[in-house]
């Protein structure tokens, strides 16, 4: 069954939004840069670079590949005989469906069988959980939508955007649009994150000041949101249309593309690039006034790197006026010339790139980007120390990455590397031991969960006996946060609550017991021991008996 879709969708086609096209991603890799999945005359391929080998996946389009290789995510009509309104004319058409090929167990599951309408530009979440998807389906529990159809005074539904937890089949609505679509969805790696451009005026400030041509009439610009915690909140300006927003896979930041001049004291005239810090509410232009379009944008997983297609050549030194994939280093704020080639995409670590050449898909890697971000990828050297910090080197130098062996940001070992260090003048060489940390374990206590203590005895710290751990940051201080009104001179039993954090934000906690026996004191000297427990004079406690360690 041959596939029949619309081309970047239909909102860009007939609302006559044409002066941005919206270029949808032909290629996606897995983290590890071993595979790419892509398609090509609306066929998708997977090419395995372990083994040089291409497999045929299905007809479709808009392929995307989870972080581990194991499924691929795309759209086709290839699934299932029902019909779906068209929104180009007043008939009936093949439904465009989501469909998830699952590598491992060779088989297809049609995930969105049951709506009544088509669907679009599906991503998984790297944790493997969730779907987004761009739907307009019409028969979603909950959702009530409503747009003026194209082709008559009749109303069609709107295009929304819908989750789909993979483990409990449950739908959440992001959007519930009236009159406008939304459309482009992508998430984060948790699931818990979603960025998407819409026509609708979520923010009541908003005016019609985008006008169309092809309607004759002024509309609510393409605008970029965020949807996180259960909220929607605007991140482009508005004024202008902004479109291909993308979001890094910690959550942590937002790349679009612009014809708005959202920050003051630059004036582009081609479409260009922002950056936003979700934390710090902070927006970063990237490119200012780039002298061609840009055609795509990509962004890896730590969002530090950010890939870009265009013709411009006032980015780099490179003089022609032809596409080429430029990467963008956040920590060096540097753009450097990578291939030339219409179509291309970057693992999601930034050091594999993959493109079009000849019709065939190649990549090229190279090593002298290495994430720098401490807390997303814990690059050690021999203890707790990143990777780029261990480095000392004269302020007339510079240093690369020349060798990395081995090493896989994936998989926990021990690594050897070699950066060379340079100047005009020489160069050295040196050898470094790159260890690679499972940063996602939480701190461990060491101690008891029992302690017997005299009533009135001072001798022994507490603090002494009680350690805390972390496998990415080496010894923890904690803290009490619960102290069940100790008082060491009144007998009974305490049940004291303690907190370790680690700097990735994984966080423990713990209960011990405190077990006050024979000697009894006024409560103003229980109050006295309570400081000297609790305080900066220190944590005494006499006579303490342990049990089993902490788990």
């Amino acid at each position: 069954m041959k596939l029949r879709m619309l081309i970047c969708f239909v909102v860009s086609l007939v609302l006559g939004v044409l002066f941005f096209s919206i270029k949808i991603n032909a290629l996606s890799s897995s983290l590890d840069g071993t595979l790419v999945v892509y398609e090509k005359e609306e066929q998708i391929y997977l090419k395995n670079f372990n083994n040089n080998t291409i497999s045929y996946i299905s007809d479709g389009k808009m392929p995307t590949l989870s972080s581990d290789g194991r499924f691929i995510v795309f759209s086709s009509t290839s699934f299932s005989d029902k019909k779906c309104p068209s929104l180009l004319e007043n008939t009936k058409e093949e439904c465009v469906d989501i469909i998830i090929y699952d590598r491992l167990n060779e088989t297809y599951e049609n995930k969105t069988k049951d709506f009544n309408n088509h669907s679009y530009n599906a991503t998984m979440s790297s944790n493997g959980n969730y779907l987004v998807i761009e739907t307009l389906a019409s028969n979603i529990k909950g959702l009530v939508s409503s747009c003026q159809s194209y082709y008559s005074n009749q109303k069609r539904s709107c295009s929304n955007i819908i989750t789909l937890d993979l483990n409990s089949n449950e739908i959440k609505i992001i959007t519930n649009n009236t009159n406008y679509d939304s459309f482009d969805p992508k998430i984060s790696g948790d699931g818990q994150s979603i960025v998407f451009r819409s026509f609708h005026p979520f923010n009541k400030d908003l005016k019609k000041i985008c006008y169309n041509d092809y309607l004759n009439s002024n509309y609510y610009c393409s605008t970029i949101y965020l949807y996180k915690d259960d909220k929607i909140k605007r991140i482009s300006l508005g004024k202008n249309d902004a479109y291909n927003a993308l979001i890094s896979d910690d959550g942590n930041y937002i790349t679009y593309q612009s014809y708005d001049i959202e920050i003051e004291d630059y004036h582009h005239y081609y479409n260009s690039i922002y950056k936003y810090n979700i934390y710090e509410d902070k927006k970063t232009l990237i490119t200012d006034n780039p002298n061609r379009e840009v055609e795509n944008i990509f962004l890896s997983k730590n969002g530090s790197l950010i890939g870009i297609i265009t013709e411009a050549n006032n980015l780099t030194d490179q003089d022609s006026f032809e596409n080429k994939y430029i990467i963008y280093n956040e920590d060096t704020k540097t753009f450097k010339n990578q291939v030339n080639t219409n179509d291309a995409t970057s693992n999601l670590d930034g050091k594999t790139i993959f493109y079009f050449s000849n019709g065939e898909i190649s990549k090229i890697s190279y090593n002298n980007i290495i994430v720098k971000r401490e807390y997303d990828t814990y690059f050690l050297v021999n203890s707790s120390y990143n990777l780029t910090k261990n480095i000392v080197i004269p302020d007339d130098c510079k240093f690369r990455i020349v060798d990395v062996g081995n090493f896989s940001i994936n998989k926990e070992g021990e690594y050897p590397i070699t950066i060379e260090v340079f100047n005009d003048n020489s160069t050295i060489l040196y050898s470094y031991t790159v260890y690679v940390l499972d940063e996602d374990e939480s701190p461990y206590f060491e101690c008891s969960d029992l302690y017997k203590v005299e009533a009135g005895n001072t001798t022994f710290s507490l603090a002494n006996n009680i350690k805390v751990f972390d496998k990415i940051d080496g010894p923890l201080t904690y803290q009490v946060v619960n102290y069940d009104n100790f008082n060491i001179y009144q007998e009974g039993t305490y049940k004291i609550v303690l907190k370790a954090i680690d700097t990735s934000n994984n966080i423990t906690y713990k209960t011990i017991s405190i077990e006050v026996y024979k000697k009894k004191q006024n409560n103003f000297l229980g109050l006295i021991g309570s400081i000297l427990l609790f305080g900066t004079l220190g944590i005494y406690i006499f006579n303490a008996s342990k049990k089993n360690n902490c788990s």
